[in-house]
């Protein structure tokens, strides 16, 4: 298999993994990932392209909040004919872009890894974000806003207006600049619309 058919298989596997998830983390975010991750790599000299866009593929496939296989990605990338490093990288490198587990900007982390890191935070700002979280919010039957800590508002507080200082790539910043401006400015009249009712 050439790099492109080895894209092409990867895709359709990630298609169909992905295809009963909630509406926030279905294929088309992932489609959305690897368009931003494609962006940015043409603005990071170094970066291997086949690489990025393989991390940004597969980077939920081993996403504790989806998958019951831990194991699911690297027996997909077993039956890839391709070298056993770059299959070794892609599956380390996927594992980096986790908040949960990576919270903080960490430069150590390999360049292609980080630039998914920043995509996958970038699809979860602005107004897809905002429409990401509400629609995570009522998939898990919880609510808007109120005292319910896991409340889409409570969300925002805890981790989406502190999203963008945790990127690492300049495009990366400069995208997410804009895309924390909307998501801050619509959080500001949602509590203001809220309010009103007090």
């Amino acid at each position: 298999m050439d790099k492109k058919e080895i894209l092409e298989y990867s895709r359709e596997f990630v298609k169909k993994q992905m295809a009963n998830n909630d509406v926030g983390h279905d294929y088309l975010h992932v489609e959305r990932v690897v368009a931003l991750a494609k962006d940015i790599a043409g603005f990071e000299q170094g970066s291997n392209s086949f690489l990025t866009e393989m991390v940004a593929l597969l980077h939920d496939i081993n996403d504790h909040k989806l998958c019951t296989d831990e194991n699911a990605l690297a027996a997909f990338l077993d039956s890839l004919a391709m070298e056993k490093t770059a299959k070794e990288q892609i599956l380390r490198y996927a594992g980096y872009v986790s908040y949960s587990k990576y919270p903080k900007p960490d430069l150590s982390i390999p360049l292609e890894a980080r630039i998914v890191q920043d995509a996958d935070r970038l699809d979860a700002l602005g107004a897809v974000g905002v429409a990401r979280t509400f629609a995570y919010s009522g998939a898990k039957k919880r609510p808007f806003y109120g005292p319910d800590e896991h409340s889409a508002v409570a969300h925002f507080g805890e981790k989406l207006c502190h999203l963008s200082e945790s990127l690492t790539t300049e495009r990366g910043k400069e995208l997410a600049r804009q895309r924390q401006a909307y998501l801050n400015g619509f959080l500001e009249q949602f509590v203001a619309e809220l309010e009103l009712k007090q």
